[in-house]
């Protein structure tokens, strides 16, 4: 019945405000052949780049990968000439709250798949739905759904599955789960014996648990906890500093300013001990456990790009291509480089930083699922932020190659998603971005997009000053925008 009325909600919306929408599922309809021709293959898999590489794609699948252009395409087929290209598969941002005004820009950007990591479920939902059938333009979404946590709200969000019981634990999990969640996401203040009821039932039905912790990650992983955001728990988990466990412990499930500034990432990291990180690294890999490291949101105004994507931003809002940029978003983007770039340039913020950076690279070289992602908000411009993510992390001293494996393949797999997307393979979406220049050279070539194909449709992704989401989604009151203001963007002592 859920799922039957987050379809029905899709078309409502759509067809009240669409105005005669086009299906995109028509053209699917009569599977047409593509042919990608000449072009330098960087398949997502880490292999080596195939060079002067085919790819034959019928209807919305990719049927075979070669090397070489001595087979003649069909009659019929479309061809895309390559030579000179670089041939990725489609970009997936592995963290964000997804907005529906951004969906245009995420195709323009190059990003064909987005991680939804909490979200209003009904809403995110038939958006999902809605884009799997062609009826509106957007990213593939792969959504979490309502996060679980204990009372009280951390965020002041109401619609969110408060649980004090393992038995509303357990009903949390399946209410997201017959909503059709790809995965459940647990926040800061969810108490150990609730959380591992939580990974417990979601593992029973086949979908893994992310993390947004205020405690240790060590502790989550043995729970079975398969990804970290904003590599939370990290820092917890690599310093011995007694009084300041304690701090973060007697604060978790009280302090919401604490939570959200201190105890998560920010602060805390600051008192990591390096010479603990590798024991921890060996955990992750062992377990299998991914790790989503947010740089160009959670640490905005600290890295040395902070003043760069200031001003880029900046250029963009006033660019009339982007006038579909809300005017919530209008106001918080500026505020949040503003305020950032006053509180986050400390010595303390900056060794925070670089102890974030250390674990990254450690992680990456030892073979971890570290993931690519961008925790896109009202504060912050989706989709380009996936292109400044990557190249915070070769700053990192990550090379492009695993840089771009987070944005792909290390991304799908985090919501089990690896037999559909991430990668050039047979059976998998035919998802594909093609660039002018290599970005194994130069991770900002990423930047340099020549062509957007999803689903097997070469995309037209101009942006549209009038664009309109066709499923509107909730807006927050203006309590809870003033409310997380205040938590956000107060000034620290």
């Amino acid at each position: 019945m859920i799922i039957i009325t987050r379809h029905f909600t899709a078309l409502f919306f759509i067809l009240f405000f669409a105005n005669g929408v086009p299906s995109f599922a028509q053209e699917a309809a009569g599977e047409p052949t593509l042919f990608i021709q000449g072009g330098t293959l960087i398949d997502g898999t880490g292999a080596d780049p195939v060079v002067d590489a085919t790819i034959v794609v019928r209807g919305n699948k990719i049927l075979r990968v070669s090397r070489g252009t001595a087979r003649p395409a069909p009659q019929g087929a479309r061809v895309v000439d390559a030579r000179g290209k670089y041939v990725l598969p489609g970009l997936i941002d592995g963290h964000a709250h997804y907005s529906g005004w951004a969906a245009q820009l995420y195709l323009h950007y190059g990003i064909t798949t987005v991680v939804d990591v909490g979200n209003a479920s009904p809403w995110i939902f038939a958006q999902q739905w809605a884009i799997e059938n062609g009826l509106i333009p957007g990213p593939r979404i792969y959504a979490a759904g309502n996060i679980i946590d204990n009372p009280p709200p951390s965020l002041y969000i109401s619609d969110w599955h408060l649980v004090e019981t393992p038995e509303q634990a357990r009903a949390a999990v399946r209410h997201e789960v017959a909503a059709g969640a790809d995965a459940i996401k647990v926040y800061k203040q969810l108490r150990p014996n609730l959380m591992r009821v939580v990974v417990e039932e979601a593992h029973f039905h086949g979908i893994p648990v992310t993390a947004h912790l205020a405690s240790s990650a060590r502790d989550a992983v043995m729970m079975g906890v398969d990804s970290l955001e904003h590599a939370s728990g990290v820092a917890i988990a690599t310093t011995t500093d007694r009084e300041k466990l304690n701090e973060v412990e007697q604060k978790r499930y009280t302090d919401r300013g604490y939570l959200a500034e201190h105890s998560t990432v920010r602060g805390i990291f600051y008192y990591m001990e390096p010479e603990l990180v590798p024991d921890l690294v060996r955990l992750f890999v062992e377990k299998g456990t991914s790790v989503t490291p947010n740089l160009a949101g959670y640490w905005i105004g600290t890295h040395r790009f902070a003043d760069e994507y200031k001003r880029e931003d900046e250029a963009l809002l006033a660019d009339p291509a982007y006038a579909a940029v809300p005017e919530l978003a209008r106001r918080w983007i500026p505020l949040a480089h503003d305020f950032f770039g006053r509180t986050k340039t400390t010595p303390r913020y900056q060794q925070a930083y670089r102890n974030m950076q250390m674990f990254l690279k450690q992680f990456a070289d030892a073979g971890g699922k570290a993931v690519v992602g961008t925790d896109s908000t009202s504060y912050e411009m989706h989709a380009v932020n996936l292109h400044r993510e990557m190249e915070l992390w070769v700053d990192a001293g990550v090379t492009p190659m695993q840089t771009l494996l987070g944005a792909t393949k290390h991304a799908a797999e985090k919501y089990r998603k690896w037999n559909e997307v991430g990668s050039v393979e047979p059976g998998k979406y035919a998802d594909f971005v093609i660039l002018d220049a290599n970005p194994l050279e130069d991770i900002r070539n990423t930047r340099k997009i020549h062509m957007v194909i999803q689903n097997g449709r070469i995309l037209d992704t101009t942006l549209d000053p009038n664009f309109v989401d066709q499923i509107p989604q909730p807006s927050w009151s203006e309590e809870i925008i003033t409310n997380l203001g205040k938590l956000l963007f107060e000034d620290e002592d």
